[in-house]
């Protein structure tokens, strides 16, 4: 996996619970201002992949990027090896360190309706 580095700091500043939920929230906003885009330029086209793992990543890293927090999103390059799109490491140089694994999926009709399944998990 490709891991993304503080911008600026070399020490490591530990992420709070309600820090940690900051940053996600701002990856998914950026997914949904993204998707609400979409929808409205090309209102009869169904949404594909167009780099949505990569604007959460984007928006959620830079949040804390600059202030040296210890929070680090990772690419999966092999989805099928690390049975995850993305995941983040949440204070790795502390004492409770832990990562969070994310699998997305697509939204699809089912049942008469639209869904979308996003699975994540987390441990050491």
């Amino acid at each position: 996996m490709e891991t993304l580095q503080p911008i600026f700091k070399t020490q490591f500043l530990p992420v709070s619970p309600d820090e940690l939920i900051m940053m996600l929230s701002a990856g998914s906003k950026a997914v949904t201002t993204a998707y609400q885009s979409f929808r409205s330029v090309f209102r009869e086209r169904s949404m594909m992949e167009i780099g949505l793992t990569d604007t959460f990543i984007m928006h959620a890293q830079v949040l804390f990027s600059s202030e040296g927090k210890d929070a680090f999103f990772e690419w999966s390059n092999n989805e099928n090896v690390t049975g995850c799109d993305f995941a983040v490491t949440v204070n790795s140089h502390q004492t409770n360190g832990y990562g969070i694994l994310f699998q997305a999926k697509v939204a699809k009709a089912a049942e008469g309706g639209t869904y979308a399944d996003f699975f994540y998990d987390y441990g050491l």
